[in-house]
């Protein structure tokens, strides 16, 4: 029995895993943005949206998947919190949610995420996993924004290009 708890325990922190992300984008926006303009109305009708959605599916899975359920309904809430952040306080964030430049950044993501995890079964070795998968997708996304001729990308690259070259002369 101590070990099916244990199981059950250890499925539901993977299931609460990207809360992390989730939270951090959405105070980001929230406290960040959206407070400082004196935009707490949004702020507070989104936590009213993310409370809705807690509670309604806190009643529906909990009854079914005990504290997986309980975490998966968190997640869809602070999903809910975040994405209605996004669309109700579009106008007073300082980018284009949905600019060419981010929808292709997210794409090319989306395609290093799924290709990462397709290759992740063929390599032994939990630490050879970290360190493989993390070298690829830095490779990777370093190279998309290469040609995706990211303008923060060649402002990094032209920095570092004249540190090189002032410690070249040295």
């Amino acid at each position: 029995m101590r070990i099916v708890r244990q199981v059950l325990q250890l499925n539901t922190m993977i299931i609460l895993s990207p809360l992390v992300l989730i939270l951090g984008l959405s105070n980001v926006i929230g406290i960040q943005i959206l407070f400082p303009q004196g935009q707490e109305n949004i702020v507070m009708i989104c936590t009213a949206i993310g409370a809705l959605i807690n509670f309604s599916f806190n009643m529906w899975l909990i009854p079914m998947m005990s504290s997986n359920g309980a975490a998966i309904a968190t997640i869809a809430a602070e999903l809910g919190v975040t994405i209605s952040m996004l669309l109700l306080g579009s106008k007073y964030l300082p980018f284009k949610l949905f600019s060419k430049q981010n929808v292709i950044l997210l794409t090319w993501g989306c395609l290093i995420y799924f290709f990462a995890n397709f290759i992740i079964d063929w390599i032994e070795g939990d630490w050879y996993k970290v360190l493989f998968i993390t070298i690829i997708v830095v490779i990777l996304y370093i190279i998309i924004l290469a040609i995706s001729k990211n303008v923060l990308f060649w402002e990094i690259a032209e920095r570092l290009r004249s540190i090189v070259l002032k410690y070249r002369r040295l």
